[in-house]
């Protein structure tokens, strides 16, 4: 009897198998024709004239959109069509998409992060402020709402759902929610990816020089981690897009604090490497002749911004520096040195010391590698 009931239900368990396999894989095989369809009626769709000419049709068209977008797979066939379009540079409404996109903020606020995520990471693939070129005040308006709901985003435990999100503000170009976004990300819990803040102020479609403003007025009162990528960000910001000049006081007096993080005063010295500003050059000289061992990391990026400033003193620092017990400061010196315009024979028959030849010799040997190379 007991083996009967087991044969029995071993039998049930292998079909219950057999039907999962059978199910899993009808889904795989008609879910990317379903999808294929959906792209394809959405791309005819949003490239269809009288959709433009017509007020009362663009209408339905947006009734239409948000009512099947809600749909993640019809997002996702969306996306695609969209992609497809812009690769063959076909004509759609651009103001429509904004309007319909912004709808649908208020639908996927209360979805769950991953929804969140990838509705973010679509704002920021749209890349509407650069697509549309009338800015009407609806669209103004359309375009600080979707903002405003994006930063709610910020508040997820889900890492995807704040990066998209602050990604998505950054690409929409409103100065103030940028600064706010920020501060939101700083008040989370655990350090960020200093790189990836840095990049997206980098991607910031709005007006650079605000932003920098509010930033920089604003930079004493972030954690470390922020201060250093707004610092970064500040140094990397194309200068044509930003007037550096009114931040270089206050940002010298956050390089001599010493309460200040390691990490942002490091940032502040590759900004001044890139940023001329003379009272900065005595500063990095105390660093690059520094014997304490615990500010080895300021000698290290001082030598190598000792390259952007002239004069007798500035190169008998890094002269010095050569012969440091430190692999990486005689390295930064070298190449400071050499780029200031020093010959390895002027510098090798300076009376150096076996430390300071052997680097010589190693930067030598590497440009030689670097020139066959070029051949």
């Amino acid at each position: 009897m007991m083996i009967g009931r087991l044969t029995f239900l071993y039998m049930y368990v292998c079909l219950c198998i057999i039907l999962f396999n059978v199910a899993f894989n009808l889904h795989t095989k008609i879910q990317p024709r379903a999808l294929y369809h959906k792209k394809k009626v959405l791309k005819d769709l949003l490239t269809h004239e009288i959709y433009r000419q017509d007020e009362t049709k663009r209408q339905v068209l947006k009734t239409h959109l948000i009512k099947r977008l809600k749909n993640i797979d019809y997002l996702k066939a969306f996306h695609e069509a969209l992609v497809d379009i812009e690769a063959t540079k076909l004509s759609i409404d651009w103001i429509l998409i904004g309007e319909v996109i912004s709808d649908l903020s208020y639908f996927y606020r209360d979805k769950k992060a991953e929804k969140k995520a990838y509705f973010a990471y679509l704002v920021y693939f749209f890349d509407l402020n650069h697509k549309i070129e009338t800015n009407t005040c609806s669209l103004k308006e359309a375009r600080a709402r979707l903002s405003r709901i994006l930063m709610t985003f910020l508040w997820e435990d889900s890492i995807y759902a704040r990066n998209n999100a602050f990604k998505a503000v950054m690409s929409l170009g409103i100065e103030e929610d940028a600064l706010k976004a920020l501060k939101i990300m700083d008040k989370r819990t655990g350090q960020h990816n200093g790189k990836l803040i840095q990049n997206h102020l980098l991607n910031f479609t709005g007006n650079h020089q605000k932003l920098a403003d509010s930033l920089y007025d604003d930079l004493e009162a972030f954690t470390w981690s922020i201060q250093a990528a707004v610092i970064n960000y500040l140094r990397m910001v194309p200068a044509e897009y930003v007037s550096h000049e009114a931040y270089w006081e206050g940002l010298y007096k956050l390089l001599c604090d010493e309460n200040q993080h390691k990490e942002v005063r490091l940032a502040l010295i590759r900004y001044f490497k890139k940023y001329y500003y003379l009272p900065v050059q005595e500063t990095l000289i105390e660093y690059v002749q520094s014997k304490e061992e615990e500010k080895w990391e300021f000698a290290v990026v001082a030598a190598m911004a000792l390259e952007s400033y002239e004069g007798n003193e500035k190169d008998e620092a890094l002269t010095e520096a050569l012969s440091s017990s430190n692999w990486y400061i005689r390295l930064n010196a070298a190449e400071s040195l050499i780029n200031k315009g020093y010959s390895y024979e002027q510098l090798m028959q300076s009376g150096l010391d076996k430390y300071a030849c052997d680097m010589l010799t190693y930067r030598r040997q590497l440009r030689d590698m670097k020139e066959r190379r070029a051949i």
